[in-house]
């Protein structure tokens, strides 16, 4: 806080700017050279419309003024200023002073009212340092309120911050200029299970699990002082390892002069097991098409080529071709055709493009009631908003996915496949419930299988929720996914 004495310790070293409004040449020459001796900055001027214009731009602290001037009296002069609102000291200086004008000066706010008759220059001078150093007061004041207001707007700002950078699910960490961990969120401890007090002692380059990664992260921080979802290995508490895409941005915090660095940290390590394991599933499925292309069809082909020698060469002695025969290549090409058919189906649902999610979920419960005997029903609302083929897509795998595990893994006899609409929530709901027993959520093989966690990333694609509960009578599994039926487009992780 700045004490009165200081600034009046100041005042002899501060130029106070002081304007005279004055028609009164002869006194407003003298009154100019004396507080030019005393040190001010003096503007003289004899008329108001002079003097209006430079009191608008707020650049003096004392105004020195008459009332009995030209052109309009000094109260409506004081009137015009007051609207102004200048933060000037006026000093009326009139030698007409009445008692009216005296209570007007007053209300108008003067700093003082003097005579000229009765009071000397002296006198005056002495008002003029008086006002000059209540406005280097007022003006000290103010600034420092503006201060005050300022820091105290940076310290809410802080603690916001504070409290946001706390709850964020995701993990964040400041770094001082050399690297030092300063602040960990509690999402960073639950990530690198490290305790708070073990991250605090570290530095940003222990949690990189490659040496040679964290010395290319720690320059390109320092070059750019923003940086990007880079990604990059990271070494949790147990040495265990992950995936992670590192995001940062300098920042300053109050009552720091120094950088810090916010560094964002989002974990990739699921994503990437789940595209590793997609891709082996797909190398996987080529081998097992080709097997079956090999070991199923083929064989059926090849038992039909045996024939057509026989046929030619009955055809060319002109006999009669066995009814018996003809019945047997036919029932080969019609076994041909439906393996065919059946193989094509699983690596690629057609009725799904041709007529769209509906009319494919129905073709896939006749064609699990064929397969496997088990009964299926298949129950689709009318009138559901139409999605886009790559959404139809991950809905229909979501589903025969469901449909796959309760027939290989469950007792069930009864599977139902819904489909529909709530509009009241502007959701897309798919649904398969089987009455096999149950799902065992405490199993962590079944938990952490890899059908489950590709339905799991199939529902995130479309920005979809995936659920696994019992059903409502407890007799076995319900798997939903609901989407927003206004948000129907996959994002950029599309895989299938």
């Amino acid at each position: 806080m700045i004490q009165v004495s200081e600034v009046e310790n100041r005042v002899s070293t501060d130029q106070s700017n002081v304007l005279i409004v004055e028609d009164n040449t002869g006194l407003l020459i003298a009154i100019s050279a004396l507080l030019k001796e005393e040190g001010f900055d003096v503007v003289s001027c004899t008329k108001p419309s002079e003097a209006l214009p430079l009191i608008a731009n707020d650049q003096f602290e004392v105004i020195i003024m008459d009332l009995d001037l030209p052109e309009m009296g000094g109260i409506q002069v004081f009137e015009k200023i007051q609207k102004m609102n200048v933060r000037a000291k006026v000093i009326i200086h009139t030698g007409k002073a009445s008692l009216d004008s005296a209570k007007q000066a007053v209300s108008l706010g003067a700093y003082a009212y003097l005579e000229k008759l009765k009071n000397k220059i002296e006198d005056l001078v002495q008002e003029v340092h008086r006002a000059s150093r209540e406005h280097l007061i007022d003006k000290n004041l103010e600034l420092e309120n503006a201060v005050d207001e300022r820091m105290i707007a940076l310290q809410e700002s802080e603690a916001r911050y504070r409290d946001l950078f706390i709850r964020c699910h995701d993990p964040i960490l400041m770094v001082s200029a050399r690297g030092d961990i300063l602040k960990v969120n509690t999402a960073a401890i639950s990530l690198l299970e490290y305790t708070e007090e073990e991250l605090l002692n570290m530095g940003i380059k222990d949690i990189f699990a490659i040496d040679f990664e964290a010395q290319r992260y720690i320059k390109l921080l320092y070059l750019s002082e923003f940086t990007k979802n880079v990604e990059i290995k990271y070494r949790k508490s147990n040495g265990e390892r992950g995936i992670c895409l590192i995001s940062s941005s300098a920042r300053r915090s109050v009552g720091h002069a120094e950088f810090e660095y916010q560094i964002i940290l989002r974990d990739i390590t699921e994503r990437k097991n789940l595209e590793q394991m997609v891709l082996n599933i797909s190398e996987h499925e080529k081998e097992r098409f080709g097997q079956e292309l090999h070991d199923d069809l083929g064989q059926i082909l090849t038992g039909l080529s045996y024939h057509f020698p026989v046929i030619r060469k009955m055809i060319e002695l002109g006999e009669k071709i066995p009814e018996e025969d003809l019945n047997k290549i036919e029932d080969l090409i019609k076994v041909s055709i439906d393996k065919a058919k059946r193989l094509s189906q699983g690596m690629y649902p057609a009725e799904l493009k041709n007529s769209g999610l509906v009319a494919a979920v129905e073709e896939l419960g006749v064609n699990t009631v064929k397969l496997f005997e088990r009964s299926v029903e298949v129950e689709c609302m009318e009138d559901i908003p139409t999605l886009d083929f790559s959404t139809n897509i991950h809905i229909f795998r979501i589903i025969q996915e469901a449909v796959t595990n309760a027939v290989k893994h469950t007792d069930a006899s009864r599977i139902v496949v819904e489909v529909g609409y709530d509009e009241s929530h502007d959701e897309i709901f798919a649904a398969v419930r089987d009455n096999g027993g149950g799902f065992d959520y405490e199993n962590p093989i079944k938990k952490d299988s890899l059908g489950l966690k590709i339905m799991k990333h199939r529902a995130n694609v479309i920005h979809g929720e995936l659920s696994i509960q019992p059903t409502y009578d407890g007799s076995g599994t319900e798997v939903m996914v609901k989407l927003s039926a206004s948000e129907n487009s996959p994002n950029e992780d599309y895989l299938d």
